[in-house]
């Protein structure tokens, strides 16, 4: 590659390595071509700002002009390299100013143009002389490669080098802040010989290459952040070792409903896309296609560090159906473990749905899979610490499968939930943590016809598992001495609609202030919950306590009021949750903020042992 020689005659022997490593760099950052690059500004317009090591590219007519503006972080030995055609680079002019307006550089563009520059901001003005494209970018002689952990550093456009390595190498890595995802190269070379591996973590990125000379460079995206990078010589030693951290550009852009090129370039193991979705909770289809030669894996996410939706059938065909959880970028990751030796293209396809269905735990769903179909529905889970059991029903005749996958509210990935029994029988439970949004996923990839079934969606706490109504009660007053009387709150809700029934406890008198009625249950719980049957003028209880097995105190869980305009209610206040186990509870009602009798039927009390 010209390159190559051109970099070694302008840096000599010693800068061979550093000459090999940019070399590498720009092919790949050439690879990326369909990235979106740092654009320059319009004529007359204020310089584009880049930062050190970020691609710059210009589509100039003879006579137009583009510039950008940079930041040094420090004083050293610079290059800043041709990132095009040697050929097209003739028909360029650099002058680099610093700040005062002085002249560093003027003169054609050179594969690389060497500068000692110091701690300042700079402008690059590019003049073509003829029509094409300029690419440039700029980096310099900054960082240091180290064997103790947290002493190296690097950071975009920095490079390092380093000899005889017998162990692992360190850098902390310090990428500035960018405005857009971007791709990020960490393009590292040796000597003839020279195999290294490398793992870069940090900013939910863990990404690796266990051979550099196979894999080509260690890519990721990025918005900035700090990392850490980690490389070993594959043998036991290394002769020698240069390391370049670039800046290409930002994922593809996939317009909805148009299918949209991809191209996984030679030495590349990903590209990336991206669309945007304007509805939440509507049903999306991405479809991934090439030529079968490469097997490529899609995963897709809110954030592009995350793959919360994953497809990985052999070879080029990849599809991927899912509720978006919210509006917003989605990113397209087109991965392979074995980076091509020429260009894989691909065609990427996204295509909007129908609105998800709305599960209501507790109500069936009856419906029907095309074969070799998914149908897909949506459930909100809203409390954490909940149970979730679903269950799928359907002729065994032919093979369901059933998946749930929870999304939080920021699009990540929290549970994975799957059965692939035989038949069309399926079940799935788990113990949600966290609230979020469940994808429940009926698939009909395995059956021969269309098959109808029924879906049964459960959604409860711990709490109502270990629900229980109570087995004795006394009261402040009551107003029979069996009708109406304490007792009657004992047991399960026996009061079909609002009235003034005698199964349900009473007071004495219907507006005389406070009362109370104790209620004791069967089994020793720490309380998670309350339900209260209020089935004639709701709204007195003002205060929920238990009684504290172990110091035998009363313990308010709830205090307050909410008056209602029902006139039949199940009234579950949120209880304060206190470490106690406890078999009594007391409420405590104000009768005469509510007129009329105050009526409760039940009390249901719910708890773990």
């Amino acid at each position: 590659m010209g390159l190559h020689n051109d970099l070694r005659a302008a840096y000599g022997p010693h800068r061979a390595p550093w000459a090999v490593a940019l070399g590498l760099a720009l092919v790949l950052l050439l690879l990326v071509a369909p990235l979106a690059m740092a654009a320059p500004a319009a004529q007359d317009a204020e310089p584009t700002p880049i930062v050190l090591g970020q691609l710059a590219r210009a589509t100039l007519a003879a006579g137009e002009s583009a510039s950008w503006v940079i930041e040094t972080p420090d004083s050293g030995a610079f290059l800043l390299a041709n990132g095009g055609d040697d050929a097209d680079a003739a028909n360029f002019t650099i002058v680099i100013t610093d700040e005062d307006g002085n002249e560093l550089f003027n003169g054609a563009l050179e594969p690389s143009i060497e500068l000692e520059l110091d701690e300042a901001e700079y402008t690059i003005t590019a003049t073509a002389a003829a029509d094409g494209e300029v690419s440039l970018f700029l980096t310099g002689d900054l960082g240091e490669l180290s064997e103790d952990y947290g002493e190296g550093e690097l950071a975009n456009g920095f490079f390092a080098t380093a000899e005889d390595i017998d162990s692992t190498l360190y850098a902390d890595v310090e990428i500035d802040d960018l405005d857009d995802w971007t791709q990020a190269f960490v393009v590292i070379t040796g000597g003839e010989d020279d195999v290294y591996s490398a793992y870069i973590s940090g900013e939910n990125i863990y990404n690796s290459i266990s051979d550099n000379v196979e894999e080509g460079a260690l890519t990721f995206l990025t918005k900035g952040g700090d990392y850490t990078l980690e490389i070993t010589p594959a043998e036991e030693s290394g002769e020698s070792l240069t390391v370049v951290l670039l800046l290409g550009g930002s994922p593809v852009e996939v317009p909805l409903e148009e299918e949209t090129d991809l191209v996984l370039q030679p030495g590349m193991r990903e590209v990336m896309a991206r669309f945007t979705v304007d509805e939440a909770n509507r049903e999306y289809t991405v479809t991934l296609v090439g030529e079968d030669s490469l097997d490529v894996d899609m995963m897709i996410g809110v954030d592009p560090t995350q793959n919360t939706w994953s497809s990985y059938n052999s070879g080029t065909d990849e599809e991927v159906t899912f509720v978006a959880p919210v509006a917003g970028e989605y990113f397209i990751r087109a991965t392979t473990g074995d980076a091509p030796d020429e260009a894989h293209p691909m065609v990427v396809l996204v295509e909007a749905g129908e609105l998800s269905t709305l599960l209501t735990p507790g109500e069936r769903v009856w419906g029907e899979v095309e074969e070799g179909g998914n149908v897909v529905y949506s459930l909100a889970v809203t409390e954490p610490n909940m149970l979730l059991t679903i269950l799928l029903a359907g002729s065994n005749e032919q093979d369901l499968d059933l998946t749930a996958q929870q999304v939080g509210e920021d699009g990540s990935s929290l549970t994975s939930l799957s059965s692939y029994a035989l038949g069309a029988t399926e079940v799935l439970a788990a113990t949600v943590t966290e609230p979020g949004t469940f994808q429940i996923n009926v698939s009909g990839e395995y059956a021969d016809d269309d098959t109808p079934f029924v879906l049964l969606v459960r959604l409860e706490s711990a709490g109502d598992v270990g629900a229980q109504f109570a087995t004795g009660a006394e009261a402040s007053s009551q107003f029979g001495d069996d009708g109406y009387a304490p007792v009657q709150a004992t047991g399960a809700p026996n009061v079909g609609i609002a009235s003034d029934n005698p199964l349900a406890w009473a007071s004495k008198d219907p507006d005389g202030g406070e009362e109370s009625i104790t209620l004791t249950y069967e089994h020793l719980v720490t309380p998670t919950g309350i339900r209260i049957y209020e089935s004639f003028n709701p709204g007195a209880v003002v205060r929920v306590e238990v009684l504290d097995e172990e110091s035998e105190e009363w313990v308010v869980l709830w205090e307050g009021q909410e008056l209602t305009e029902e006139t039949l209610r199940t009234f579950s206040p949120v209880l304060e949750q206190e470490e106690l186990q406890t078999m009594q509870v007391r409420l405590t009602l104000d009768t005469a903020s509510v007129p009329g009798w105050n009526e409760i039927d039940a009390v249901e009390l719910l708890g773990v042992p």
